[in-house]
């Protein structure tokens, strides 16, 4: 527990780091396209302004400077200092509101980006008049009013008379720029889910090795535990032997006087070595040696020696076949048909389906017996677990490891009416046809 409490303590400072680290770059690259969308807007007014004193009207201005550039323009507007509008030319506001207009003696432009035309806004003062360079003109070119003045072109006149207004309004249409806002609205939340999806999976992952380590650890355990109580199984065989021949030999020679004492020696001998068994069974190898057998005949061998008889064993085809190592196989059936018996059922009504199932065998052996408490279903299996006054507890838990071992399943359900079914399914054997 306190573990994974660092671990995902970890988890989110190292998101939090990360968020911050992703924030910055999206700040950073939002300020980098705004600077840049201003730097085209006010590139494309000084564009605009150089090519307009090249032609007559601004009308035809703007259509010389879309073809070159395929920027648009959507309006030009020229106010009086109260924003009142004085000057047209596409689609300008008919006034200027007093947070649009910028302060003289501080930014002389003020820069609104406009979602709804996907354009940049520009609102400044009356621009500096460019300053006249003297270019030397021939003697015949100049001509002179009456007080010598020079005479000024009616396109100069035009770009004076359009540049006298004290406020000015630009609107320049700018997609890419809009395109690439939306861009890293989406990239933003997209980048911190994946971010976090990182940290999810890395916290994961680390859980996941810790867990894995344990169980490494559980498992040295196990082997050793495993092996002990092999050897101690093993060993237990031989006192047992010896037990037994000498009980025999006193109820030879002390008679009837120590037969109800002999009868406890030997129930308790033979129950401690059928747990001594089972152990050695449980840990011994579940694979084993797998070849092709039929569960009916084994099944049918082993209720004449756990019933006295043969039971009936119902099968949908005669030729189904599994692949189980058959000592291996015989240890399953021996236990379940035991169990079926031990359950309080009375052996007739004990049945046993062999039905086939696509490409796996079901085995189905239902009695009526006193059942499974609901609460004890979940612990069936586990080793040194029974219901049963004088059961081991390991039976259940060697037909499951075998069973699971050559990809089986093995589960088991109470019957409607009293008793319980165990259901094993199994791969079929499928014998290959070599003829030509």
């Amino acid at each position: 527990m306190k573990q994974n409490l660092t671990t995902w303590s970890l988890g989110f400072l190292v998101f939090v780091g990360l968020s911050l680290v992703n924030v910055v770059i999206f700040n950073g690259l939002k300020e980098n396209n705004s600077l840049t969308s201003r730097n085209a807007g006010e590139r494309a007014i000084n564009d605009f302004i150089v090519l307009l004193r090249q032609y007559d009207s601004p009308e035809e201005t703007i259509k010389v400077y879309e073809n070159r550039t395929g920027t648009r323009i959507l309006g030009i507007g020229g106010y009086s200092s109260q924003g009142e509008l004085l000057f047209v030319l596409g689609t300008p506001p008919d006034s200027l509101s007093s947070l649009m207009i910028p302060e003289e003696d501080e930014d002389p432009r003020v820069y609104i980006p406009n979602r709804e035309n996907r354009s940049l806004v520009v609102i400044q003062h009356r621009p500096p008049r460019p300053e006249r360079r003297f270019t030397p003109e021939p003697p015949q070119a100049k001509t002179l009013t009456d007080k010598g003045s020079p005479t000024i072109s009616p396109a100069e006149e035009k770009f004076r008379h359009m540049f006298s207004y004290d406020l000015y309004y630009w609107e320049i249409h700018q997609p890419h720029f809009w395109n690439r806002r939306l861009l890293y609205r989406i990239l933003f939340p997209a980048s911190e889910a994946a971010i976090a999806g990182l940290i999810l999976y890395m916290v994961s992952l680390t859980r996941k090795n810790s867990e894995f380590r344990r169980r490494i650890e559980e498992q040295k355990n196990l082997v050793i535990i495993g092996t002990a109580a092999s050897t101690l199984a093993h060993e237990i065989k031989n006192p047992l032997s010896i037990i037994r021949l000498q009980t025999g030999i006193i109820e030879r020679t002390a008679g009837k006087d120590v037969s109800r004492e002999l009868a406890i020696i030997n129930e308790e001998t033979t129950r401690l070595a059928m747990l001594a068994h089972y152990v050695n069974d449980y840990l011994r190898d579940p694979v084993g040696n797998p070849e092709r057998l039929s569960p009916t005949d084994i099944l049918k061998v082993h209720s004449c020696r756990v019933f006295g008889r043969e039971i009936h064993v119902s099968e949908s085809s005669p030729d189904i076949l599994i692949r189980f190592d058959p000592a291996r196989f015989q240890s399953v059936a021996g236990n379940l048909l035991l169990n079926a018996l031990e359950s309080g059922s009375d052996p007739d009504k004990v049945s046993v389906i062999i039905d086939r199932k696509g490409s796996r065998v079901s085995i189905e052996i239902a009695d009526r017996g006193k059942g499974i408490p609901t609460e004890d279903m979940e612990r069936i299996f586990d080793p040194f677990f029974t219901t049963k006054g004088s059961g081991t507890g390991v039976g259940l838990a060697v037909v499951k490891r075998f069973v699971e071992a050559v990809e089986g399943r093995l589960f088991l359900r109470n019957r409607a009416g009293g008793g319980i079914t165990v259901v094993i399914e199994l791969p079929e054997f499928i014998i290959e046809n070599t003829d030509c």
